[in-house]
């Protein structure tokens, strides 16, 4: 608003005769960024990284949440595990969620990536609220985002089990395509509780077009 104000006492321009200058340009700007998030989805492990690093920004620039990329941290040389990929924060402070990306078609949600949500991720979720100076959040979710979903494997029942092993904290599972649709769907930190309430549910996230 202070922006809209701030053109409007220097030049006599409405926010109404401004936004019909800057919203195609950002239209255009969120919708070459998704493109590249989903070509980069395509390129399996050799750009895994950058994967991860898309779907957190995806989460910050596109819905507001405070958004880390911790995949690459490591803990103390004492201790095991790691952490998920992407740690998120709603804009309330009170909960966050974990995200692991899967640059992987037709992704299963097999055996190995279960056990390290349940053995590693969750219990070490806490040294990351620590870590990035939070205070006290519960876990809300947990999300894998791939390259694409195997429909005819046994993810659903994975999505649960996991869950079930987590003290039920919803596990889901979402596409790469269905994940960019969610970001042009929503756009904006007003939205934020409506992509929650999309992926805190346990099992395969569509979204019809």
């Amino acid at each position: 608003e202070s922006f809209y104000d701030n053109l409007y006492e220097s030049y006599s321009i409405k926010k109404e005769e401004a936004n019909k200058v800057i919203n195609p340009i950002i239209k255009n700007h969120f919708d070459d960024n998704l493109k590249n998030f989903l070509e980069i989805s395509k390129s399996g492990k050799k750009y895994h990284v950058q994967f991860e690093k898309e779907i957190s920004k995806i989460f910050s620039n596109y819905w507001g949440f405070y958004s880390h990329h911790t995949g690459h941290i490591k803990r103390e040389s004492n201790m095991g595990g790691g952490y998920s990929d992407i740690f998120v924060v709603p804009v309330d402070k009170k909960s966050c969620a974990l995200i692991d990306a899967k640059a992987i078609k037709n992704y299963s949600l097999p055996h190995d990536d279960r056990l390290n949500m349940i053995n590693n991720y969750v219990p070490n979720y806490r040294e990351l609220v620590e870590k990035f100076d939070y205070i006290d959040l519960s876990l809300n979710f947990i999300t894998y985002v791939s390259t694409s979903i195997n429909h005819k494997s046994k993810i659903h029942e994975w999505c649960s089990i996991v869950s079930n092993e987590c003290e039920n904290i919803p596990v889901s599972a979402v596409s790469a395509d269905d994940f960019a649709k969610l970001a042009r769907r929503y756009k904006g930190k007003v939205n934020q509780t409506k992509v929650i309430n999309t992926l805190a549910k346990t099992g395969v996230v569509q979204l019809k077009n």
